[in-house]
């Protein structure tokens, strides 16, 4: 039987066969809305998405509506530095978890199925006590990258109803290099869908398991010297076998 130098590595225990999930709170949120651009909504239990053409569950307009997320990766460097040794750790998948609440009866929010995006902005300098629709685009202005495009939200269902969505998202070159800086981590979640009108719990939720993370799969990776000499060995089997069977 044949295997490859990364089955050997799990096969011997360098690699572990699954990766280590790690979760990181949010620590700021806020969603803007356009109608009324120089309101600030930081302190809200629930964030919001929707589109132009939005309504809430009384029929009046909502409108636009973007939330921003932010979290912060240095403690998590630092758990991950002493559980697996200082860059003896990758990540492997990244998700976004969110708690949408269907049907709120709340004039606020909009009520509708549909998709939204998710993107990494590269400006942390915003505060979720100060954040408005007037002042949101000032911190858009940096290549933003899309982490998840369109995906789906669930829509209209008995009033007050929960449900718990993980967005995967792409370990984008400029979002994986912000993660693995060990500071402040901005998402931005917006829709191209008119009638999306989501609703989600926010890091002031009353319910803690109800509020906002992002959840890391981490696996560990051998040194690179182990590695080197880890591989010459298995070569140097190779090679015996080889001379005994010629």
């Amino acid at each position: 039987m044949k295997y490859s130098l990364a089955a050997m590595l799990v096969l011997l225990g360098m690699v572990p066969a699954g990766a280590v999930p790690y979760t990181v709170p949010i620590q700021q949120d806020a969603f803007v809305r356009e109608l009324t651009p120089a309101n600030n909504y930081g302190t809200m239990g629930a964030l919001a998405v929707s589109g132009a053409n939005s309504l809430n569950s009384s029929g009046q307009p909502v409108g636009r509506v973007n939330t921003f997320i932010k979290f912060n990766t240095a403690a998590l460097l630092a758990q991950l530095n002493a559980d697996f040794g200082l860059g003896g750790w990758a990540i492997e998948a990244i998700s976004l978890s969110i708690d949408e609440q269907s049907n709120p009866n709340n004039a606020l929010y909009a009520v509708g199925q549909g998709t939204l995006d998710v993107q990494w902005s590269p400006d942390d300098s915003w505060l979720d006590t100060t954040l408005t629709w007037n002042s949101a685009g000032g911190y858009l202005g940096g290549p933003l990258e899309l982490l998840a495009d369109e995906v789906a939200t669930n829509g209209p269902m008995p009033q007050n109803t929960f449900i718990n969505w993980f967005y995967p998202l792409d370990l984008a070159p400029g979002f994986a290099a912000d993660i693995e800086a060990g500071g402040a981590v901005s998402l931005y979640l917006t829709t191209q869908d008119p009638g999306l009108g989501l609703q989600f719990a926010a890091q002031n939720n009353n319910t803690p398991s109800r509020r906002p993370y992002v959840l890391l799969d981490v696996q560990a990776v051998p040194e690179p010297a182990s590695l080197g000499l880890l591989a010459a060995g298995l070569l140097a089997v190779a090679r015996r076998r080889s001379a005994r069977r010629g």
